[in-house]
């Protein structure tokens, strides 16, 4: 609108539309919309209406015929609507004057708009998405925070010998197991606390380069709202019941002689540390080898003729 008419108000103002089967058509403004979200369904710059199409001569034809699937159509149902009985209706719809090479084709049904962004690449004026490209960034992300995690858990392992002493004496004045996986949890929690304010710090500085990497337009207050928000709530909880329940319950579980004693032996298995090391290399090689992988798949794909 500023580009055509500058601070004019333009409806009611007519333009020339030039398109491949209709030349120098005068068509009316009559609204104009504000600029899309960034996260819209849809994308496009100017709608217009049916009546324009109705100009060209082999459009009113085909448009007549049965076998035409031009348009994609949107509907809003009732709050208390029953999509279900609208589909069976969609679904009883005869199909007596569609030619009989289209029938076959042609399946009445609707779904949700939310639903639509997986399920229905074919509708190009929309945006869409890769359900399992989706999948494999989740998995993804719940690994690295599972690698961290596990970091923290044999950080505090590793301080062990450090620490019985001063459990043995916690028990001495009466401490309860319940009173030290507490005491060991607070402070995982506030290492979580100090790490939740470095993070949104960080994101606040390099959302901008985010943007730019994805091609997207997310703002700090988008990203830490509705159910991001809960999620990244949920993965407070979670990460503060593994970090500091796990090492609570390592910590606490010895007897309170021989941790005033210091028998306790540095040389003795530990079966839960090693599996944790264990999956933690596990993990780390293979998403090393995968983005190795992708690399060398993208300059195949960039390089090969």
């Amino acid at each position: 609108s500023k580009k055509i008419f500058g601070n004019e108000n333009p409806i009611g103002k007519t333009i020339t539309y030039n398109a491949t089967n209709l030349q120098n058509e005068l068509i009316v403004v009559g609204a104009v919309i504000k600029d899309l979200s960034h996260n819209s369904s849809f994308k496009f710059d100017a709608v217009l209406s049916e009546d324009t199409n109705n100009k060209i001569d082999w459009y009113i034809g085909n448009k007549n015929s049965w076998g035409t699937q031009n348009y994609i159509s949107y509907f809003r149902i009732p709050t208390n609507g029953n999509i279900n009985l609208i589909n069976q209706k969609l679904k009883n719809i005869p199909l007596t004057d569609v030619e009989e090479g289209f029938k076959s084709s042609i399946k009445l049904s609707s779904l949700p708009l939310q639903n639509s962004y997986f399920e229905t690449p074919d509708i190009e004026i929309q945006r869409h998405g890769n359900h399992l490209t989706i999948i494999i960034i989740r998995i993804t992300g719940i690994l690295i925070l599972l690698l961290a995690c596990i970091n923290y858990i044999n950080l505090v392992s590793t301080q062990k010998i450090k620490r019985l002493r001063n459990i043995g004496i916690l028990k001495v004045l009466g401490s309860k197991k319940r009173k030290i996986i507490q005491l060991i949890s607070t402070e995982s929690g506030l290492v979580l606390l100090i790490t939740s304010a470095l993070v949104i710090t960080l994101l606040y500085f390099l959302t901008e380069g985010l943007n730019r990497l994805t091609q997207s337009q997310f703002t700090l207050a988008e990203i830490l709202s509705g159910w991001n928000l809960v999620v990244f709530i949920l993965i407070l909880i979670v990460t503060l019941l593994i970090t500091g329940i796990i090492p609570g319950i390592i910590l606490s579980s010895n007897e309170t002689t021989q941790l005033l004693k210091n028998k306790i032996s540095i040389n003795h298995k530990n079966y839960l540390r090693n599996i944790l090391l264990v999956f933690q290399f596990t993990i780390s090689i293979i998403l090393l080898t995968s983005i190795l992988f992708i690399k060398k798949q993208n300059n195949f794909l960039i390089s090969k003729d």
